[in-house]
């Protein structure tokens, strides 16, 4: 399943090229000047720092739900959509998907925070809740329980998906402190942050058509097409 969904996804990146390469460059900008915001001045000003980080979150988040909703439209809805429609839906459900995601956060860290095990277990069958939000897959269910039931007899898929998410999620910060440690100049960040971003969409795409694999197997949704 994996690899099909991985297959698909390269084919979709190929097929909206220039919609991936525009989220990539925009996104891999918006981090980079956080960074370099982060080492000025401006961090002393608490009111513009915290504005200008939750803009460039913001904007990053809008981009990759416009590909998730693009993704749905393609594969599930089987249809097409322009450039602005796509941008269009996807600010539509940004504030949604950040809720659901607040939520998966909070449930994962406080599993962490009484015990390891119950952390690693939330994080995993409740990964796909975020991007169920946007796919509007889940009928009555909640996200959150549409993902556990997705995720049951495939729990490895699930932290597998956890843990890139996690590791995309802390990438930033773990660039920064790696080279403030060392010395580098803040031009380091750049390519660095080009690398990451570049994965974060590959990785973000490939969760979203293992989770339309996954209905289409479960058939969680019986109205979902399955594929021609």
């Amino acid at each position: 399943m994996l690899g099909e969904s991985l297959e698909k996804t390269f084919s979709f990146l190929k097929r909206n090229f220039s919609f991936a390469i525009g989220i990539w460059i925009v996104a891999t900008t918006v981090t980079s000047a956080l960074s370099f915001i982060d080492q000025t001045s401006l961090k002393d000003n608490s009111v513009v720092y915290i504005c200008l980080t939750f803009l460039g979150a913001f904007l990053n988040i809008w981009l990759f739900v416009s590909m998730i909703h693009r993704i749905r439209t393609e594969e599930v809805m089987k249809s097409s959509e322009s450039l602005s429609e796509s941008l269009k839906e996807g600010i539509l459900s940004t504030p949604g998907y950040v809720l659901i995601a607040i939520g998966y956060t909070l449930i994962m860290v406080l599993g962490l925070f009484f015990l390891i095990i119950p952390g690693i277990y939330f994080a995993a069958i409740y990964v796909f809740a975020p991007t169920l939000t946007v796919l509007d897959l889940s009928g009555d269910e909640s996200t959150f329980t549409h993902s556990k039931e997705l995720i049951k007899n495939n729990f490895g898929i699930g932290l597998l998906f956890a843990v890139l998410s996690i590791l995309l999620e802390i990438s930033s910060q773990l660039i920064m402190t790696i080279g403030q440690n060392i010395g580098i100049s803040s031009l380091f960040y750049i390519p660095a942050f080009a690398i990451f971003m570049a994965i974060g969409v590959l990785i973000e795409g490939w969760s979203t058509f293992t989770i339309i694999e996954l209905i289409r197997q479960k058939k969680v949704d019986p109205n979902l097409d399955q594929p021609a």
